[in-house]
């Protein structure tokens, strides 16, 4: 079986990906890894229109106070979702893979859209997908800025407070797509920011 999570960040992907891991016992794995991987293999004159994200994070210096001061919400989302679909090829041949040699594999991240979650079931059969979402702007700040990790992208690359609304907005926008696309697509919806890990066990339970 292959459990694809998706959704906007900071909405709990990658804790239902540890969890659920834990529970079938089987290998899960960051989408953000498949993207780097692709990157790397990526001629310099593709980069701008398969990612666009990436190129903007490097204009601005891995700086979310000048990148959310240079560019708007609706772009930085709008390249987030552009970005995001170079990888659904790799994702789809690492599914097939991974089905073919008949092993479990969980993947999280924001490049698992309700789309491609759709297609895969119908193309592969053997596949779950849920996305999480975040709608309310203050949750989202303030459950980030508690629910820290190692790395932190949203917490170690800002120094300016008021940017972190402008992130929140972004990951609102985010979510807001993914809403419309699951629903289009009938694809499992959880809103993760009213009791967060009783949500999370609702996910977990759903996809095992």
């Amino acid at each position: 079986m292959i459990y694809l999570i998706g959704g906007a960040p900071r909405c709990g992907k990658t804790t239902i990906a540890k969890q659920l891991s834990k529970e079938l016992k089987s290998s899960w794995l960051s989408a953000d890894m498949i993207e780097s991987v692709i990157a790397s293999y990526t001629s310099k004159n593709d980069l701008p229109k398969l990612f666009p994200k990436g190129i903007i994070r490097k204009k601005t210096k891995l700086s979310n106070d000048l990148m959310y001061e240079q560019y708007s919400t609706k772009k930085i989302t709008d390249v987030y979702i552009r970005q995001s679909k170079t990888s659904w090829r790799a994702i789809r041949v690492m599914a097939q893979c991974a089905i073919q040699e008949e092993h479990d594999l969980i993947i999280e991240g924001h490049q698992i859209h309700p789309q491609l979650i759709s297609q895969l079931k119908k193309e592969l059969v053997e596949v779950k997908g849920i996305i999480v979402v975040r709608n309310d702007l203050e949750a989202i700040i303030s459950g980030a800025l508690k629910n820290k990790f190692k790395k932190d992208w949203f917490i170690k690359n800002t120094k300016n407070h008021e940017t972190y609304k402008k992130m929140g907005l972004m990951i609102k926008n985010y979510s807001q797509y993914f809403i419309r696309e699951s629903k289009k697509y009938n694809i499992k919806i959880i809103n993760t920011e009213i009791d967060f890990k009783k949500r999370i066990r609702i996910a977990v339970k759903y996809l095992s």
